[in-house]
Formats: C-alpha cells, sequence, structure tokens
C-alpha cells in the first residue's frame, strides 16, 4: 500500500482467517502514487518528487513541468550484491529501495503509473493528466 503523504510503503500479508495485517513498512522518503509489479516479482513505484507540482498542472498541464521518478524495490538475493549498489539504492527492511529514473518533468512529466517488462527492460511510464505514455530503454540494452 503507498503513501502520498509519507512516502511510505505498507506491506500486508493475508492471515488464514483472511484478514490483512501488516508485515513490514518500506521508506521511499517520496511520495508514492501508483504501484506495479514485474514478471521477477520487484515493484516498481511512481513518485512525485514535488507532488505540489502535480496539483498546479491540472490548471495548465501543457505548461507545467511536473517533476518523476521511478523506484525499483525488490528483496535483496539473487542478482544483488552489496559491491553492485548504485547511488540511489538503499537497504531498508529486507528491501532494496533503488531510483532508477529521474526526470525534471521536461522530459515524463507527472508519471503516475510506472510499469516495468522483465523481458524487455522497459519501463512504461504514464500520468493521470498525461496525453502520452513515455517508454525508457536501458541503454545497451540487446
Amino acid at each position: 500500500m503507498p503513501s502520498t503523504i509519507d512516502g511510505t510503503l505498507d506491506v500486508f500479508a493475508v492471515s488464514e482467517s483472511h484478514l490483512l495485517h501488516k508485515v513490514n513498512e518500506i521508506k521511499v522518503s517520496i511520495p508514492i502514487d501508483n504501484l506495479s509489479v514485474d514478471k521477477k516479482g520487484d515493484i516498481y513505484a511512481a513518485t512525485l518528487p514535488k507532488a505540489y507540482k502535480w496539483t498546479e498542472s491540472s490548471k495548465a498541464p501543457f505548461d507545467v513541468h511536473v517533476p518523476s521518478a521511478v523506484y525499483r524495490i525488490r528483496k535483496p538475493g539473487k542478482g544483488y550484491e552489496e559491491t553492485e549498489r548504485k547511488p540511489y539504492s538503499e537497504i531498508y527492511a529486507d528491501y532494496v529501495v533503488e531510483k532508477v529514473i529521474e526526470d525534471d518533468g521536461s522530459v515524463i512529466s507527472g508519471a503516475t503509473i510506472a510499469v516495468h517488462d522483465a523481458e524487455t527492460g522497459r519501463i512504461f511510464l504514464g500520468g493521470a493528466m498525461s496525453p502520452f505514455i513515455t517508454i525508457c530503454q536501458t541503454k545497451g540494452r540487446v
């Protein structure tokens, strides 16, 4: 469950009696809008570094550029070693939180959803007030 208020992601599990109970809290420290889970089980979070600009853009969607960022949240393990840690990643609450995309709003304005295709490595971004989607691909990926 993402929070646009405090930038946390609450993790819940379903009990045998079919009730939800909170099992973890992950701090992303930036307002989170929507989440998606890729084929590998990694969580992709669309975040709004300056959420107040998103509100401003509702009045002038083509004039106000809303910064966007995408974070990948995953459990450490296969494919992750401490030596591979990137500048914008940290381990928190048994999860690795890593910024994978950041834009000042000039290219990706107000992304509210990010979907990762694990097979191609592409990330598809869209926004509630965007008239288009953005497709990002890792450099050098075959």
